[in-house]
């Protein structure tokens, strides 16, 4: 069996365009009709020096991580866009090749203490909210970049998606039993509504 193959983040473009639903979509408090939607390219460099692109985007819903009624939609899509910024920052500035899980354990606790720090400051009154850094670690959690999808991996090593899967995971148990990185975060306990989902 093969290793996962490694790989750096070299550059993370982020974009933004407006996207209008053809229905209303109710969650929560909220009746989303429109919303910003997130692309990020990430240039990824292969052990072997190659490099290629990866793409994902995804939509930018308030009140889908933090639910805190004080916010507005507007502040929730700020910190978005902040944990957006961050992670590409983080997995930008470590050019260390690692597998995709590698990349995702080896900055997932400076993640969630960099937005836990920034909640801490604006709780104290030390920073404006209106700057609205990552207000949960889900929110931070949720948004780090394509690198971690292996789509941009298969692009370059011309590798079916399935092959690619494969690798991923292969990568996770790599990180997990050698502790590459650091360890694999445990996940959270259920909410009680969430109680029997798998």
């Amino acid at each position: 069996m093969t290793d996962a193959p490694r790989l750096s983040v070299v550059d993370v473009p982020l974009y933004e365009r407006d996207v209008r639903l053809r229905m209303p979509f109710r969650f929560g408090v909220v009746t989303l009709t429109e919303s910003p939607q997130a692309f990020a390219r990430a240039r990824i460099r292969l052990a072997d020096g190659r490099e290629g692109w990866g793409m994902a985007a995804e939509m930018l819903a308030p009140k889908w991580f933090d639910k805190n009624p004080a916010l507005t939609n507007e502040d929730n899509v700020s910190q978005l866009r902040a944990a957006l910024g961050l992670a590409r920052d983080l997995y930008t500035g470590d050019r260390t090749p690692r597998s995709a899980f590698g990349l995702f354990a080896a900055h997932y606790h400076a993640q969630l203490d960099a937005c836990a720090a920034n909640r801490s400051a604006v709780e104290h009154g030390e920073d404006d909210p209106a700057e609205n850094v990552p207000g949960t670690d889900l929110c931070a959690e949720r948004r780090r970049p394509a690198a971690e999808r292996p789509e941009g991996v298969c692009r370059r090593r011309r590798t079916p998606a399935h092959i690619g899967c494969r690798d991923r995971d292969r990568g996770r148990r790599e990180g997990a039993s050698s502790g590459h990185g650091t360890e694999e975060p445990k996940p959270a306990a259920h909410a009680e509504d969430l109680a029997g989902f798998r």
